[in-house]
């Protein structure tokens, strides 16, 4: 099906919470450049034009205590690229990974930009 190369930027929905389910190529790693699809479509709000980031978990453990009790881990999400929305289905959605700091992969969480 032919499309137009212009896709107008829209605005991102705040509270999307997605994940990357697989690389266009279907290779297991993905980074600039490449496409990718995620788990949320056009029924979940999600349009052409829209910018997200991907985030993967960064699990971080405090310093023991002066008492020398043992703290949890907790996790953090720490930005590693980003995303715009080409084309969408009822439940899922193409789009062009614009930026990556590392290697990328399947499972990656997909959410409203922090910057």
């Amino acid at each position: 099906e032919e499309r137009s190369p212009d896709i107008p930027l829209t605005d991102s929905i705040t509270g999307l919470s997605a994940r990357i389910i697989a690389a266009e190529e279907r290779t297991a790693i993905m980074g600039e450049h490449d496409i990718a699809f995620i788990d949320k479509g056009a029924l979940d709000g999600v349009r052409p034009g829209q910018k997200y980031g991907i985030f993967e978990p960064t699990h971080v453990r405090l310093p023991e205590t002066s008492e020398g009790k043992s703290t949890n881990d907790f996790v953090v999400r720490s930005e590693v690229g980003k995303v715009i929305v080409l084309l969408t289905r009822p439940t899922a959605a193409t789009c062009l990974i614009t930026h990556s700091l590392q290697s990328l992969n399947a499972g990656l969480a997909v959410a409203f930009p922090e910057d």
